[in-house]
């Protein structure tokens, strides 16, 4: 009786320790069909934060679904569209590919945009966004956990 007193507090703590924490997955042999779905965008605000203007082209829907679509604007892999009732953006053919075991996700408006890098997780993706100029002016970063959900 007093061991399983023990196995619940232990396991109760263990929980406690870990909750909120991402664990990354050892990734082998993955191909995009393991990627393709929805996922909810969570991301922590831009570093360093931009002086003057707006964020709107740097700003990806907060849900989006990853493709198996070609997209053949930039050739940059498949298509990334808008999910679970998420609103467009201004950008121009977002893509999605798989390089190294990492996807990598751009957004851009032809002048602007940003990228992602992220790794697997035990629930989604996580890793980092990067923001993007044309002319060189943009150092951004953030962020971000990618959380899988249902395409409902």
């Amino acid at each position: 009786m007093i061991a399983r007193a023990v196995w619940l507090l232990l396991a109760a703590a263990l929980t406690l320790m870990t909750e909120g924490c991402v664990h990354v997955t050892k990734p082998e042999n993955l191909s995009p069909s393991d990627f393709v779905g929805c996922y909810r965008l969570n991301m922590t605000p831009w570093k360093p934060k931009r002086t003057g203007g707006s964020t709107w082209d740097v700003t990806p829907p907060v849900a989006i679904r990853l493709t198996l679509r070609p997209e053949t604007a930039w050739g940059g892999g498949y298509v990334v569209e808008p999910a679970l009732g998420a609103e467009a953006t201004n950008h121009h053919s977002p893509y999605w590919n798989l390089k190294d075991e990492t996807v990598n996700i751009s957004w851009t408006t032809g002048f602007t945009g940003l990228r992602m890098k992220l790794i697997p997780t035990t629930i989604g993706l996580k890793g980092t966004a990067k923001t993007f100029s044309d002319d060189g002016s943009y150092h951004e970063s953030s962020d971000v956990v990618a959380t899988r959900m249902p395409c409902e």
